[in-house]
């Protein structure tokens, strides 16, 4: 289960790097909002988003670890308790990811329309009160 240890340090890395260069951004795109350059505020968080969907750290220490001999080779080795930990974390991620989600977009998505048909039953008795009075 040595894929799974990778899939934890994959999501990990990515998520620390993006929310890392998130709040980076976050302080950047302040300063530039008060200074009129909202423009730029908005390109640099497309790049932002670049990094919260490329590991592009775990990647890097990968090959480091793999080419430069830096760790040996035992940068992303699995204990049996990182093992444990790694095949729950990937089996709640995978739950999350292919069931809850789109169940809840899902739900989302009915609400709309029931609230858009409501609305519109709303809407129409409004203006039919309104006339008749």
């Amino acid at each position: 289960m040595n894929w799974t240890v990778k899939w934890m340090y994959m999501i990990l890395m990515t998520s620390l790097t993006g929310g890392a260069f998130t709040l980076i951004w976050y302080g950047i795109s302040r300063a530039l909002e008060r200074n009129g350059y909202l423009n730029i505020t908005y390109k640099m968080l497309k790049v932002i988003l670049i990094f919260w969907y490329c590991p592009f750290v775990y990647y890097l220490l990968r090959y480091m670890d793999c080419h430069t001999a830096k760790w040996g080779g035992w940068l992303f080795a699995g204990t049996p308790a990182i093992l444990r930990f790694s095949k729950v974390f990937t089996a709640v991620w995978l739950f999350r990811q292919t069931i809850v989600i789109p169940v809840q977009e899902y739900s989302e998505e009915q609400l709309q329309i029931v609230l858009k048909h409501e609305l519109a039953i709303n809407t129409d008795n409004l203006y039919s009160n309104i006339v008749n009075k």
